[in-house]
């Protein structure tokens, strides 16, 4: 269908300033997302560091992977059924043109959120670093209620049976994802907080691998070889690898994770490597999300 290929390829528009709150219609637990406020845009950032920010800014770039994959597939794999509704005016081709218009807009927030991301990790917050989360914020408002007016408006709402899964997959789930994006203003208000600061993301991290690297130098224990970890740290530290190997996104990485694999399981296994293992890992990979897994493995290991 030729409006779904140009709905693709179109830019959303610009909104306007009115706001309203909506209820979720779909399930808190299908989103992979932060617990917010029962009112849309009503989670406050007062609170919240500059590592909370940017865990939630992971989170609202994953769950627009996931709108953005699953509207593409319904409709890609629904184009027959579509087509057979709205030749019977069961519904109309401008609503199913304005759901389609989630498919570009999820695109471009996931682009805007990798921006936002790589500004915080190179601690390189400006005027637009905040700009580009507070807009998605006010562009989310503003869709949140075009979602409701454009459905209400349609003679789809008349015909709910014959157009439930379209109500259910589309309209539901689109406009709850809009519903939640409404908090990105608040946390761009306190991102803003941070602009030009120079915080440092990763500084107690990077203590940890260079007071090991002062340790190695003078020759103390921690090159040494120590005794084999428990089971239980073992099977902590293979549920921990798994979520790492989830997230890597390097070859290097992964040969990485194999040697840390290794040497744990060894009779006597050398914190000293392991360490260097991590460090790699972290160096190539530059994500706050993959820090975070790693510090809990030094943790575990007590290589500390």
């Amino acid at each position: 269908m030729a409006y779904i290929l140009r709905a693709e390829r179109t830019h959303a528009k610009s909104f306007g300033e009115i706001t309203i709150t909506a209820i979720s219609c779909l399930r808190k637990d299908e989103k992979n997302i932060m617990v917010q406020g029962t009112i849309a845009g009503s989670t406050s950032y007062n609170n919240q560091s500059l590592n909370d920010i940017l865990k939630d800014i992971n989170l609202w770039k994953k769950y627009s992977e996931e709108i953005n994959q699953h509207f593409y597939n319904f409709i890609h794999n629904n184009e027959v059924n579509i087509e057979n509704l709205t030749s019977k005016n069961l519904i109309s081709r401008n609503l199913i043109f304005f759901f389609s218009e989630t498919i570009k807009t999820t695109e471009t927030f996931i682009e805007d959120f990798q921006i936002i991301h790589n500004d915080i990790i190179s601690e390189n917050i400006t005027d637009k670093t905040v700009s580009l989360l507070k807009n998605i914020g006010e562009f989310s408002a503003q869709a949140n209620i075009d979602y409701g007016r454009s459905w209400h408006s349609d003679q789809a709402s008349a015909h709910y049976a014959q157009v439930s899964d379209i109500y259910c997959q589309l309209y539901c789930r689109g406009r709850d994802y809009f519903v939640t994006l409404q908090d990105t203003s608040n946390a761009a208000w306190r991102l803003n907080q941070y602009k030009g600061t120079g915080t440092i993301i990763m500084q107690n991290f990077n203590n940890i691998f260079n007071d090991d690297v002062t340790n190695i130098q003078q020759g103390n224990n921690l090159t040494m070889n120590v005794p084999a970890f428990s089971e239980d740290i073992l099977n902590n530290l293979d549920e921990k690898i798994s979520e790492l190997i989830n997230v890597v996104t390097k070859r290097s990485s992964k040969d990485n994770i194999s040697e840390i694999q290794q040497e744990t399981h060894k009779d006597k296994p050398n914190k000293t490597k392991i360490m260097d293992y991590l460090k790699q890992i972290n160096l190539l990979e530059n994500s706050a999300n993959i820090t975070t897994i790693i510090s809990g493995i030094i943790s575990l290991l007590n290589l500390k």
